[in-house]
């Protein structure tokens, strides 16, 4: 009957004495510990995604449908099911006045339902709603505090980004932005999302679904 392959490489350490033994005893020791924490990280990080997963993800339910708009009977049944935020998000260049800095920019547009879970931080601390008025026929975006800086744009400047828009607010923190992290974000009043030519733009609308 053969011997285990653990046994065997025991049995011959045995033979070199016991301060050879302590070398594979160590090695032993040191794969048990790296599994116990691998296994201890990974429970660590589902944990947090339980705890968090609503706030991460906008809501309890995301549905998202590329180039063509939710149908309105679509939109019915979900709002029956529970409170609905409908966004739309494109990529895009995004200039400063000056033209002389452009970087790509993820614009978002949101309701006035969004975000249904979690919460935006925003510089200056005013509703959603506020920050993102027309003014003098212009309406307000808030943008990533790092594009800001990229830009050289800060709050009451304004920059091109599928028309023009004026910096109202910095986003400090987002919500539902799991996975698409590709380009700084920018969000505005959704109304502003179809552009002179909707074909020419790919849309995505995603619809966060709250439990009632």
């Amino acid at each position: 009957m053969n011997s285990p392959v653990w046994f065997t490489f025991a049995r011959r350490e045995l033979r070199g004495g016991l301060k050879g033994f302590r070398i594979f005893l160590a090695c032993l020791m040191l794969g048990v510990a790296a599994i116990a924490g691998v296994g201890s990280v990974a429970d660590s990080l589902l944990a947090g995604l339980r705890a968090d997963a609503r706030n991460i993800l906008g809501g309890d339910v995301d549905i998202e449908s590329v180039h063509v708009p939710i149908s309105d009977a679509a939109l019915a049944y979900m709002r029956s099911q529970g409170q609905v935020s409908q966004v739309t998000d494109m990529r895009s260049m995004a200039r400063n006045p000056n033209g002389d800095q452009r970087t790509l920019a993820e614009l978002k547009s949101v309701d006035s339902a969004y975000p249904l879970t979690g919460s935006i931080d925003i510089e200056p601390a005013l509703p959603m709603a506020e920050v993102l008025a027309e003014r003098a026929g212009i309406w307000g975006a808030a943008i990533d505090a790092k594009l800001a800086e990229l830009m050289q744009t800060p709050v009451g400047l304004m920059f091109q980004l599928a028309g023009t828009q004026r910096v109202t607010g910095l986003v400090r923190d987002f919500v539902d932005e799991a996975g698409k992290a590709l380009a700084p974000l920018v969000e505005r009043e959704l109304r502003l999302a179809a552009a002179p030519d909707p074909a020419a733009v790919r849309r995505q609308v995603d619809l966060l679904l709250a439990a009632k």
